[in-house]
């Protein structure tokens, strides 16, 4: 009798729409399901199955079914669930179908179906999570700053109530790995759906190592074709001003305005000064080209071997600072230097180097609440990681970021132009005006180079900048780059047209950044900027549509290269 009421009246109970039921029914729904021998056989409330029952390759059913208990992450908080996977009962086909993939045993590679974005994600074999529940926290990390730490910390004491349950029920506890790894796959999918490609993932390996792959070839990419609003154009960072040049429509022509500048964000990187080649893990300071340096004396200037349980050679004044510094970090130390701040003093201490003997460097972090008293001296020794100097941004006046590159040694004069000329290839996409706090010495390099590339653009030192960084005294600067003798940037009311600051306040934007970003390794880093910087762009430039500022980009000219 149930055989012959499911058989006639299946496909109209498929339709139904999904019922709204209390949570204790769900309670008890999940109870009674579960309490079965058989593992396919199991229910719950929430259940995952592949998409097809049989296979799209060759037609044979599906069998083979694979049911295992999931936790199910949701915005209204995590939940019991099954997953179950089937699989092709062709010997020649050897496909095993998830809920938003197959896996090719033989070829040990994972596809994702060519779909739309799913509204669930897989996320690992045992977890699934909302793709609405990802995209909130990606929503807080971009408005707000907020770590995938701190994201799952949130969920798991405010939505989840397993927040402070015993340690048995933990699978239902959120960590910022999954937040991470679901930031990752929704942001992979939603990337290779607008290139019109499938996702396609080697099954062999921890799923981070395979996420690596995706990620370096996605990195690789936006270095290849930069943001999509690399040529990003409105009515704010782009004005029609009067011209004299034939043919020009109505006696006008355009004026578009960029700046770059630096930001001291960065990732940890080799300690071989302009090295670019990625560590393989936090721990190391040293890549793996460079790896036979890490036993060497961590002075700059110094090649000798470090003694056996120290970081410095036998150079006596190099071990004398070592046992210095070793001292500084003990808790007295640092709190008798602070009496000191205020005027008490104390006998100084006798494992303290003797003036003769001194070394002559700044405190190495020993009070990170003040600056040495000394001001910012030269370092000469690396007791710790190094870091990327900054990362370079390209800013539309109208706060869209167009680009961005990682400076590894400095924020280099030959450096920023490099990455100008990778970020506008062929001369005519560059900007008429590109706001710079050292176009000054830009400049000067330009024609020390005989470099014309930049000949048809307006160099000027932005506004802010030249009048409080910039002496009177400088005569090439004040010649070269006085924003003012441009009567371009002027408009008719005495005010300048383009914001020349806005790098510097998308700079504090990025900032916000830093204590998430710090422990990341550089393909890690690059991915979660560049995605930050795109939602931000998508985000900016639906508000200047609402706001009628007509943005668009500009179709690129072919490389000149």
């Amino acid at each position: 009798m149930v055989a012959g009421l499911w058989t006639s009246l299946r496909h109209y109970i498929w339709n139904l729409q999904q019922p709204h039921i209390s949570h204790n029914e769900r309670r008890i729904f999940d109870e009674h399901g579960s309490r079965s021998e058989k593992k396919h056989l199991k229910l719950a409330y929430f259940m995952f199955f592949p998409p097809h029952t049989t296979c799209p390759q060759c037609g044979h059913t599906l069998t083979n079914i694979s049911r295992i208990p999931v936790a199910f992450f949701t915005r209204d908080g995590p939940f019991p669930a099954y997953s179950t996977s089937l699989r092709c009962k062709s010997d020649t086909c050897g496909i095993r179908y998830y809920f938003n993939y197959s896996v090719k045993i033989d070829a040990r590679t994972c596809v994702y179906y060519d779909e739309a974005i799913p509204e669930v994600i897989h996320l690992e074999e045992k977890a699934f999570i909302e793709t609405s529940l990802s995209e909130l926290f990606t929503t807080c990390t971009l408005f707000a700053w907020v770590s995938a730490q701190n994201s799952a910390l949130i969920y798991n004491y405010a939505l989840s109530s397993y927040g402070q349950c015993e340690v048995k029920q933990s699978h239902f506890l959120l960590t910022s790995t999954q937040v991470r790894r679901a930031f990752v796959l929704v942001s992979l999918l939603k990337d290779w759906r607008e290139q019109g490609r499938n996702i396609v993932v080697r099954e062999d390996g921890d799923l981070d190592s395979r996420l690596k792959d995706l990620i370096c070839e996605r990195n690789d990419r936006m270095i290849m074709e930069g943001q999509p609003e690399r040529l990003h154009a409105c009515d704010i960072c782009e004005k029609l001003i009067p011209t004299d040049i034939p043919n020009s429509y109505k006696g006008l022509r355009s004026l578009r305005a960029v700046v770059t500048d630096g930001t001291a964000v960065g990732h940890y990187c080799c300690k071989v000064h302009n090295c670019t080649i990625p560590l393989a893990n936090n721990r190391h300071h040293f890549c793996p080209k460079h790896m036979d340096q890490q036993h060497s004396c961590v002075f700059t200037d110094c090649d000798l071997p470090a003694r056996i349980g120290h970081r410095t050679c036998s150079t006596p004044e190099h071990s004398r600072y070592e046992d210095y510094r070793d001292t500084k970090a003990k808790a007295f130390f640092l709190l008798r230097q602070r009496l000191q701040r205020v005027g008490v003093q104390q006998p100084q201490s006798l494992d303290a180097p003797s003036e003769g003997g001194s070394v002559d460097l700044p405190d190495d972090n020993g009070d990170p609440a003040h600056k040495s008293d000394k001001g910012n001296w030269p370092s000469r020794v690396m007791f710790s990681h190094r870091t990327t100097h900054n990362e370079q941004l390209v800013v539309c006046t109208c706060g869209v970021i167009a680009a961005r590159a990682t400076m590894y040694g400095a924020e280099s004069i030959s450096g920023v132009k490099d990455f100008m000329k990778s970020v506008y290839p062929n001369p005519q996409d560059l900007p008429d005006v590109i706001f710079y706090d050292n176009n000054c010495h830009l400049q000067s390099h330009l024609q020390a180079q005989q470099d014309d590339f930049f000949h048809g653009t307006m160099l000027p030192v932005d506004v802010f900048h030249f009048k409080s960084k910039h002496k009177e005294s400088d005569e090439f600067c004040q010649k070269h780059c006085n924003p003012a003798q441009w009567t371009e940037l002027v408009g008719t009311d005495g005010e300048w047209i383009f914001n020349s600051s806005a790098a510097e306040q998308s700079n504090v934007w990025i900032g916000g950044y830093q204590a998430v970003l710090r422990d990341m390794l550089a393909h890690n880093f690059d991915f979660f900027l560049d995605e930050m910087i795109k939602q931000r762009n998508v985000i900016l430039v639906a508000k200047l549509r609402q706001e009628g500022k007509a943005p668009y980009c500009i179709p690129p000219y072919p490389s000149s290269t």
